[in-house]
């Protein structure tokens, strides 16, 4: 090894300037080696990983701040990527994009599916209920524009049914009957609904508007 005169940085025996200082090291006196010492391995510019002297165009290691070859200053030189492919920037990680998961399907609970039932009025007439979860009791009126699912007709008429009286609708597998609100009341057996109040109903109950009544059956 040479050692500088100036910094007492030691050199490689073949450098012409300190690469520490930039000192010219002709005339340096070598440095004895102790025995247990082992210089590094040189570089291996070959695969791309050090730097080029503005200067003199001679490769360097990276990081030095004075060439070796002509002792110009290095400053802050980015690496030389050589087309043999040793350098490489490290690779850009993207973070993985959380796609949704919509798990199994049949874990989600299926729609609601309408079950059918009917309304057996006192005065003959049958009313299906089938095809959709409420269905309108009441009188039709072509001036309102009054068109209920079950229409009692003249007989609710007579028997005091408001036009919009009162609606069956179901919740799950259980039905229902709200009052809407009427003059004249809804019942559920003998007990009578509050206004815009419901009551579930079974199969075999009695539903009454007014005095107009039917068995529900479903």
């Amino acid at each position: 090894m040479v050692t500088c005169p100036t910094c007492n940085a030691p050199n490689d025996p073949s450098a012409g300037f300190c690469d520490q200082c930039g000192t010219s090291l002709q005339g340096a006196v070598n440095a004895p080696v102790p025995a247990s010492f082992a210089p590094p391995p040189a570089p291996n510019f070959a695969v791309g990983g050090g730097s080029v002297c503005p200067q003199c165009g001679a490769q360097v290691i990276a990081g030095e701040m004075f060439c070796e070859n002509c002792g110009a200053a290095l400053g802050s030189l980015a690496p030389v990527v050589s087309s043999g492919g040793g350098y490489a920037p490290a690779p850009v990680v993207q973070p993985p994009i959380n796609q949704p998961s919509f798990g199994n399907a049949s874990a989600f609970p299926p729609p609601p599916v309408s079950a059918s039932a009917q309304l057996s009025a006192t005065d003959g007439q049958t009313y299906q209920l089938s095809g959709k979860t409420t269905y309108l009791l009441g009188r039709k009126d072509d001036v309102s524009g009054n068109y209920p699912d079950v229409d009692t007709g003249d007989p609710g008429l007579q028997a005091g049914v408001s036009r919009r009286h009162a609606e069956v609708y179901q919740q799950g597998m259980q039905w229902f009957v709200r009052d809407l609100n009427s003059v004249n009341g809804t019942w559920v057996n003998t007990q009578r609904l509050a206004p815009n109040g419901s009551m579930p109903v079974s199969s075999g109950d009695s539903i009454r508007l007014g005095k107009w009544a039917a068995t529900f059956r479903g």
